[in-house]
This record gives structure tokens, C-alpha cells and sequence, in this order.
């Protein structure tokens, strides 16, 4: 039996959203089923696409989250310098701890080719993201600080992708010496 809720709750549409990783997480976009994301939010189907017009439109909401704009966002509004640097790194592991949202991001840096608004989000943070992270930590964004970002970025990225049984304020702390000797 489904839940009588509002149509257009905040709740009803933050459980969809919550179930939707956890399915997405666990079987990618193209593997999951909304049948899935509905039986794991206790709502109807209709109801999910009242708030969704189609999966694609879910895919891109959930894909959004899984990248770390809000992580570099937050941090570029806060520090400079190599606080910045720390701030992101520090949020960067907690948002990725959770196995679905290092799942997810995975997922999505895949499947860009499909979804073109999702490599659209990516280029941002390979663009404008890193070059503001640039400017606040290196004073400009010529090439060099723009590769010293990517850089940073790269490896804050295969640490996700392979967790190393390096502590991650270890890992953390000598990726920043080494930003700084670049």
C-alpha cells in the first residue's frame, strides 16, 4: 500500500529522490527501473512522474547531485588559498564516502555520451571551476595553475576510484605540499 501524501510535497519528492540513488547507485542508469525507484519511495508510479516528466529527467537531477559542484561551490565561496584546497579535499571525501554517491559519480562520469547535459556539467567544473579554483589559490588562471587544479582534482578523483589505505587527511595533506611545490 503507498503512502497517501500531497502531490507536490517536499518530502515526497526528497524520498524519490533519495531512492532513486540508491537504485541508480546500485544498478546505473540504464539498469534501473523506475518500478524500483517507486517500490523503494513506498509511491505510486504515477506519482513519480508528476514530479518527473521521464527517468532521463531524474537521471539528470540525481547525476547533477553525484558530481562535487557543490563541494567546489561551497569552498569557493568561503577560502582561498590553500584553505580552498583543504576545504574542497575534506568535503570532496565526505560527500564519496558513502558507496552510492561514489557509485553514482562513477556512473555518471560514464554516461555523459548519453545524457549530453551531464557532460555539459562536467565541462563546468573542468572549466570555469577550475579556473576560479585557479585564481583564488595561485592569484591567476594562466596554463599552469589551471593544470596545478586539474591536478589536485585528478588525484582528489582516483582516490574515489581506488580508495587508497592511505588515511585521507594523510593523502590529503601531501597532495597540498605537493600543489604548493608545482
Amino acid at each position: 500500500m503507498y503512502n497517501n501524501e500531497i502531490k507536490g510535497s517536499p518530502e515526497t519528492r526528497k524520498r524519490i529522490i533519495e531512492s532513486a540513488v540508491s537504485i541508480f547507485s546500485k544498478y546505473g542508469y540504464s539498469g534501473a527501473s523506475m518500478e524500483k525507484i517507486t517500490e523503494k519511495a513506498g509511491i505510486s508510479k504515477g506519482l513519480i512522474f508528476w514530479y518527473f516528466k521521464k527517468k532521463e529527467d531524474l537521471i539528470i537531477e540525481v547525476a547533477k547531485m553525484s558530481l562535487p559542484l557543490d563541494v567546489i561551490d561551497d569552498a569557493l565561496m568561503k577560502y582561498s588559498g590553500i584553505e580552498l584546497l583543504e576545504d574542497i579535499g575534506r568535503n570532496y571525501f565526505k560527500k564519496y564516502a558513502s558507496s552510492d554517491m561514489r557509485n553514482l559519480f562513477l556512473f555518471t562520469l560514464s554516461s555523459g555520451s548519453i545524457y549530453p547535459i551531464i557532460s555539459d556539467n562536467i565541462r563546468d567544473i573542468c572549466t570555469k571551476m577550475v579556473r576560479a579554483i585557479a585564481r583564488k589559490t595561485c592569484d591567476n588562471d594562466d596554463i599552469k595553475s589551471e593544470i596545478k587544479v586539474r591536478q589536485f582534482l585528478g588525484a582528489l578523483l582516483c582516490y574515489i576510484i581506488n580508495p587508497s589505505e592511505i588515511p585521507e587527511d594523510v593523502y590529503l595533506k601531501n597532495l597540498i605540499k605537493n600543489y604548493e611545490k608545482i
